[in-house]
């Protein structure tokens, strides 16, 4: 177990991939710190192959990246070990969407979910809980937020339901999304403390209710 009393714990996908969403998380931890608050970044890493169009590479500088807790999923649910078995033989991406899409219809969220069993490993006193991304990612702090009894904050640089399509999705694969995901997030959304988004016509998708969480 790691056992740290920290104020801000960051919780996100593995952070050494090169994309504008970890070096986000990675400005925010910098900041933090230079207003003298302890935190720290969990980035947890799976063992999934991504996408093939969106060309991940590692960061070279990623041992230079100060308080990085490396989390790797290993409890993976049925579903995630099909994935797996798919990226492991090589059956390509079309194959591996029936069970994309199984996965959110059976858990209600995306296959970036890190079990209860893995998250155990973490035994910190946070205060406060940063968390962002897909919805796996999101359920998992909310899962850590509830444990530590820390505040929330959610942050969306891209939306899940409310918002505009992301450029692999067409409208069907959206409201598919929607119908069996919109309730887990309109829940996680409820226990947020607050919420940020990366404008203000993002912002304006949201619900009325939530307004008031926006940072």
């Amino acid at each position: 177990m790691i056992f740290k009393d920290l104020d801000v714990l960051i919780i996100s996908h593995d952070i050494r991939l090169n994309q504008t969403f970890t070096n986000r998380y990675i400005n925010f931890n910098k900041t933090l710190n230079q207003y003298h608050y302890r935190s720290k970044i969990i980035s947890v890493s799976f063992p999934f192959k991504p996408h093939p169009n969106n060309n991940l590479k590692e960061k070279k500088s990623f041992k230079d990246i100060k308080n990085v807790f490396q989390l790797t999923a290993k409890k993976l649910n049925p579903l995630q070990k099909q994935l797996l078995f798919i990226d492991n033989k090589g059956l390509g991406f079309t194959n591996k969407k029936i069970f994309l899409a199984l996965h959110l219809m059976f858990y209600k969220v995306d296959h970036w979910f890190v079990s209860k069993k893995d998250l155990l490993t973490i035994n910190l006193n946070a205060s406060l809980i940063i968390s962002g991304g897909g919805s796996g990612i999101i359920k998992s702090a909310v899962y850590l937020a509830d444990k530590n009894k820390a505040k929330l904050v959610l942050d969306y640089r891209d939306p899940l339901n409310f918002g505009y399509h992301l450029l692999e999705t067409n409208k069907l694969i959206y409201r598919f999304k929607r119908f069996f995901t919109i309730g887990n997030e309109i829940r996680f959304l409820r226990k947020a403390n607050h919420i940020i988004t990366v404008s203000e016509s993002l912002k304006s998708f949201f619900p009325k209710s939530f307004k008031q969480k926006h940072l």
